[in-house]
């Protein structure tokens, strides 16, 4: 997807000129008590935008159309800080709207093909991706998964921009020498934004398995029949987590067809990570045992 942007982000690559996909544009500043208080008032009455609009307190407002997201600041904060809901919930949310299905995890290209990495917060998506694409492997996508569902039924993904977030012990075991961090300026933010330096991506691939991991004493490897991996795909998609992006009955089902076609063609497993990072390599033991 090629973005022309009014606010320059570290976090994506320049692309050559050609035919723009997405406009990013910014807005008026808002003050950020009316912003605040809009939030609110919203709650209050039940009113939703349904995946139009996108409000966060401390940062601004993100207003959706089909080819132009305007980004509406509150005053005073660091334009780099947009990124951060840009680049997770709006970025996730608009592509639903463009009739893609949005897993919440990370990818990385691995010899046999792409492995994805989901799971409940804390289960270690990041660090686990992380620590694959530092040693064995390529980052292809981080928080973000775009999925087209081809008409024979099979999942391709898209690649996103190579970022991963990780802890600061993460950081310090695994991370690459050539490894940029990116500056936050929320007080408590709490990871790293690691930028990974690789090589050119292939413009799409399919999936070779997806992983849901799981927190564990031993690290393992556990297939998933075809109902078991439908529902994790259900709970591991971002609009799980924002459902307001669901302005009908039929993108409703259009989700569920789309988390059903990735469960009957493609390999579905919990991953059991053991705790501790110095663990890591016990995990890509089991992978390379399932092949």
């Amino acid at each position: 997807m090629r973005i022309r942007s009014d606010i320059a982000f570290a976090e994506l690559d320049p692309a050559p000129e050609g035919d723009v996909d997405l406009y990013i544009r910014l807005g008026p500043e808002l003050d950020p008590e009316e912003l605040q208080a809009a939030i609110e008032n919203r709650r209050s009455d039940g009113s939703e935008f349904l995946g139009k609009r996108m409000d966060f307190g401390a940062v601004g407002r993100y207003d959706i159309t089909d080819d132009t997201i305007t980004i509406s600041p509150v005053i005073g904060i660091r334009h780099p800080d947009l990124s951060l809901p840009l680049l997770g919930p709006v970025l996730a949310t608009y592509l639903h709207r463009r009739g893609m299905l949005i897993l919440h995890g990370n990818a990385v290209l691995l010899k046999d093909g792409l492995t994805v990495f989901v799971g409940d917060s804390g289960a270690g998506k990041s660090t686990t991706g992380g620590w694959f694409a530092s040693n064995v492997g390529t980052l292809f996508t981080d928080d973000i998964l775009p999925v087209r569902i081809a008409a024979d039924g099979t999942p391709w993904v898209e690649p996103g921009y190579a970022l991963v977030k990780l802890s600061s012990a993460a950081v310090e075991a695994f991370a690459p020498a050539d490894a940029k961090i990116l500056p936050v300026s929320f007080e408590g933010y709490p990871k790293l934004r690691v930028r990974l330096s690789r090589p050119a991506m292939p413009q799409t691939s399919t999936i070779r398995r997806i992983c849901v991991l799981r927190r564990g004493e031993e690290a393992g490897y556990e297939r998933l029949n075809d109902f078991a991996g439908f529902r994790a795909m259900v709970e591991h998609t971002y609009m799980a987590k924002y459902r307001d992006a669901f302005t009908s009955a039929e993108r409703k089902a259009l989700h569920l067809k789309q988390c059903s076609a990735v469960s009957r063609n493609v390999e579905i497993a919990i991953l059991t990570v053991p705790f501790g990072i110095d663990r890591l390599h016990e995990v890509l033991s089991v992978l390379e045992a399932a092949e």
